[in-house]
């Protein structure tokens, strides 16, 4: 119960809810001045009037600007096609993990996006064909369900880059996306969503094994 005028704890999560938490303060407060009970009474220095409205505001900028920013994850190939086809054996890890990380930020590029394309679309692809305009058409609306949190990555980064890669550790043609996604995730502070831990982060200038997530 409180007892005092001290500043709302909930301000930190939106203005209109910590405004309201001003009004909530309890009879018996002893501060010296008349507790407000309703807008456009006397209060407190934390919700008098417009003043004490505009603090309020400008401590809850301060904290918005204070916060650690989410990182997104970068989904790689196989986990994008996971994501999409229920038939893929790890669509329910992804399922679990898109409904439960997704609001942090996810991340596509070019080349993944252009990489389920092509491997929904082949022949011999296991769970049946689709053709290139049903796999665009897929991604579109998976986009579309969460469009706050999802970012789209351009590909401007280049392998020749000795500063984000070491390309002595590239050591077979196949691991040649797996570090220009790695590095496209380094480059945004993010990290990369795959299945596969023994992709070559070792090649990325500075990186480290936090570089991999693995859905759970």
């Amino acid at each position: 119960m409180r007892t005092s005028c001290a500043p709302p704890r909930i301000w930190r999560v939106s203005g209109i809810r910590a405004w309201d938490e001003c009004f909530r303060i309890l009879p018996g407060a002893d501060c010296g001045r008349r507790i407000l009970r309703q807008p456009g009474g006397t209060g407190c220095r934390f919700c008098r009037g417009s003043r004490g409205r505009e603090w309020l505001l400008l401590r809850l900028w301060r904290s918005w600007r204070r916060r650690k920013p989410e990182l997104a994850s970068l989904l790689d190939v196989n986990a994008l096609i996971a994501l999409v086809d229920a038939d893929h054996v790890h669509h329910g890890a992804m399922q679990r993990w898109f409904l439960a990380q997704a609001k942090k930020g996810w991340a596509t590029c070019p080349v993944v996006e252009n990489g389920v394309v092509r491997v929904v679309s082949q022949p011999v692809y296991p769970s049946g064909q689709r053709s290139p305009q049903e796999v665009v058409r897929t991604l579109r609306r998976l986009k579309l369900t969460r469009p706050q949190s999802h970012q789209f990555w351009a590909d401007d980064i280049s392998l020749t880059d000795e500063s984000l890669f070491r390309a002595e550790f590239i050591l077979a043609p196949r691991q040649v996306s797996d570090a220009y996604l790695l590095g496209l995730a380094a480059k945004h502070g993010g990290t990369l969503l795959s299945f596969d831990r023994s992709l070559p982060w070792q090649a990325i200038r500075g990186g480290t094994a936090a570089l991999l997530q693995k859905p759970e």
